[in-house]
């Protein structure tokens, strides 16, 4: 199993991604040291 942290790495390098809110949700998920796999919040357009 590949952990988050990794795949969000490669994120970072590809095109425009990190303004992609379902990156932005992962990552701050990941600060606040919760699993990002499933969570609602990589799905909820932001207002």
């Amino acid at each position: 199993m590949i952990e988050p942290e990794v795949l969000l790495s490669f994120y970072s390098n590809i095109h425009s991604s990190d303004k992609c809110f379902a990156v932005q949700a992962a990552v701050r998920l990941l600060a606040e040291n919760i699993d990002p796999h499933g969570h609602p919040d990589l799905v909820k357009i932001p207002d």
